[in-house]
């Protein structure tokens, strides 16, 4: 062979190998994977939903925006749920949630844990614990599977990459779900997003409806997770025992929706009766207040009746009236002496107004028991309360007779509260108070005589639009 076809071999060779490599590195390109073309939108979801329904443990995010529409007014709450679930479809399920709640800048952490046959939830710091089903305790939270393909009149799909939206048009009723009993749906829409290989990623759903008198526009957005863990109850003897799982929630949720109205008519009437010093006194007040800013407006009237029997039946009559009105703060005493206080602003007295509003209610931390009775517009709460709420309502009436909160704890060699019960009525619809009372009574021994102490207050609330 000569040195010609040698070097032709030679080049050829190399050719062939430099060939080669190429080919091989061709084959480890791992290829752009792009969706599946969808004929049946429905059936595709359904199957991914399947997939939902059969597994054994779930990890999703829940996030929840709600306005209601009602007299006018809009009330808005944003919710942020993880949740994790075991055997979800079990009698044996256990779950574990951790959520943020929020009226505008007031927020209220929330974790909840279902576990035996019971719920666990701490709220706001303060844990209490009620025996619930499970069926009871998961309806509460949007599901994983969000859509039922059959109510929509048209699905759409598109697709970016690897990942297939499915989009809900024309809904010819709500997700069975999401809207309470009596309401009219007025419209729903939403999409899923999926992956290749038929996983649901997230879901975004809308819906609104009415019922009684309020308007409701909700979206929840669902969002699956890697399996998380599900928590244990840590300390189950810290968690107070009450009968109605939702009552702290619910107490919660009240509040939050007071805080954030623009117009509110409230009436409070305390009457108080102390054994010590022979002391009765009836208050009367009324508020109401509109607007905002420079459009605020408010009006606070106080009637007091006071009679001291240890004075020879002393009567105290005032009246006193707190405007602010333009801009301006104004008060009169018994309709001679009024005031102006250039230094009191809307916000100011907006806050004012609202302390008014929630000042007598207690918090979740006082709650001792719950129980709760349904009626046909509303639910109510009978709580008990603690021995802490107790004392803050002594002082209060010490302060208001004597202008000394500790002066009947001074005195006594002895205090044992009797009772204190608290009943909360909420609109069913909407979750807006209607209605709070607490009731208070308590032994004071001083030389080794006991003195009846008791009040009586009672709150009540409407959100109509002031005319003109």
């Amino acid at each position: 062979m000569n040195r010609f076809k040698l070097l032709i071999l030679v080049i050829l060779a190399c050719v062939l190998i430099l060939a080669g490599c190429q080919s091989s590195g061709d084959s480890q390109t791992v290829p752009e994977t792009t969706a599946p073309v969808i004929t049946d939108p429905a059936e595709f979801y359904n199957q991914a939903a399947e997939k939902i329904n059969n597994a054994d443990q779930l990890s999703y995010y829940i996030g929840i925006s709600q306005t209601i529409g009602y007299e006018d007014q809009e009330f808005t709450h944003t919710s942020q749920q993880h949740i994790n679930i075991e055997n979800p479809n079990s009698e044996k399920m256990r779950c574990s949630v951790t959520e943020a709640l929020q009226f505008g800048s007031y927020r209220v952490p929330i974790s909840e844990i279902y576990e035996n046959g019971n719920g666990y939830v701490t709220l706001d710091g303060s844990s209490f614990t009620s025996p619930i089903t499970v069926s009871d305790f998961i309806r509460r939270y949007a599901p994983a599977v969000t859509f039922t393909p059959s109510l929509y009149t048209e699905a759409e799909v598109t697709t970016q990459g690897s990942h297939i939206r499915i989009a809900f048009h024309n809904a010819t009723d709500a997700e069975a779900w999401v809207m309470p009993e009596n309401a009219t749906f007025t419209e729903g829409y939403g999409y899923a997003e999926l992956d290749q290989n038929g996983n649901i990623l997230e879901s975004l759903y809308t819906v609104s409806y009415k019922i009684g008198d309020a308007v409701v526009n909700k979206t929840t957005k669902i969002t699956m997770l890697q399996n998380g863990q599900v928590l244990s109850p840590e300390e189950p003897d810290v968690y107070v025992p009450i009968d109605y799982f939702d009552a702290p929630r619910m107490l919660e949720l009240a509040c939050g929706y007071l805080l954030q109205a623009d117009t509110v008519t409230s009436s409070v009437s305390t009457n108080i009766n102390c054994q010590t010093f022979s002391i009765s006194r009836e208050q009367a007040s009324s508020l109401t207040f509109t607007g905002s800013d420079e459009d605020f407006y408010a009006l606070l009237d106080l009637e007091i009746n006071q009679t001291n029997q240890s004075r020879g039946g002393e009567v105290t009559q005032i009246h006193q009236t707190e405007t602010f009105e333009n801009g301006m703060y104004t008060i009169s005493i018994n309709g001679t002496d009024t005031t102006q206080n250039e230094g009191i602003n809307a916000e100011a007295m907006k806050d004012y107004c609202l302390d008014a509003l929630v000042g007598d209610i207690l918090l979740p931390r006082h709650i001792t028991g719950a129980t709760a009775e349904e009626a046909d517009n509303a639910l109510t709460f009978t709580f008990q309360a603690s021995d802490i709420f107790a004392e803050a309502i002594c002082s209060k009436i010490c302060n208001l007779l004597y202008s000394d909160a500790e002066l009947l704890h001074a005195l006594s060699s002895s205090y044992e509260a009797q009772s204190l019960q608290c009943v909360l009525k909420v609109d069913k619809i909407t979750g807006l108070p209607l209605f709070f009372s607490s009731e208070y009574s308590a032994l004071h021994t001083i030389e080794e005589i006991s003195y009846l102490l008791e009040s009586n207050t009672e709150q009540t609330y409407q959100y109509t639009k002031i005319s003109g």
